[in-house]
């Protein structure tokens, strides 16, 4: 069953294909709003994102963390999205997905 898992997972991300340089580059970029009506709107798509995408219930949605539910023992990802304060009314949003350490030793 292990083998399984981890050829599945395996074939689905070759078969999605790699991200393009492009691509790469727009991803590695830093997400930053600025105060108002900018961070509003942004927060509101990651927040509609999370729970569009996510398997889990949302566990918090503040102005500044969204996490789901999720036993992290599991093979769906568990989200946090974190809004932190930079400067002069700047933030930074930055996403994190993850799965139990012992799932990801599963995977080659």
């Amino acid at each position: 069953m292990r083998y399984t898992l981890a050829l599945l997972c395996l074939f689905t991300a070759c078969a999605l294909g790699a991200p393009s340089p492009v691509e790469r580059e727009i991803a590695s970029r830093p997400l930053t709003c600025t105060k108002g009506d900018d961070c509003e709107l942004r927060w509101a798509r990651a927040l509609a994102w999370v729970t569009h995408n996510s398997h889990w219930k949302l566990r918090t949605a503040t102005e500044a963390v969204i996490t789901t539910e999720g036993p992290l023992d599991d093979i769906w990802l568990a989200y946090t999205v974190l809004k932190t304060p930079l400067w002069n009314g700047e933030y930074e949003i930055t996403f994190q997905a993850g799965v139990r350490d012992a799932l990801r030793r599963l995977l080659p």
